[in-house]
């Protein structure tokens, strides 16, 4: 895919996940534009969005362990916005 393709999924309020690409070139053109995250690594998602949530605002990984998949994806959106 190419960067205007991406760029117009982006637009069209569609995200967009790479797997087993190389995409850091890709993530560093569009970070300058668009919230972008990249990982290196593969790790379980309920890791990912504490470890986005954490960076975003500091709350206690303590607190968030307790959470569902469903409730951190809603506390990441409400960052967000």
């Amino acid at each position: 895919m190419k960067i205007i393709q991406i760029r117009d999924k982006i637009d069209d309020g569609k995200n967009i996940i790479f797997f087993q690409k190389s995409v850091y070139d890709c993530f560093n053109e569009l970070q300058e534009d668009f919230l972008c995250v990249y990982f290196s690594e593969p790790i379980l998602v309920k890791v990912r969005l504490i470890n986005i949530i954490q960076e975003l605002n500091g709350d206690d990984i303590r607190s968030l362990n307790h959470k569902t998949i469903a409730e951190l994806k809603e506390i990441l959106l409400k960052q967000l916005k």
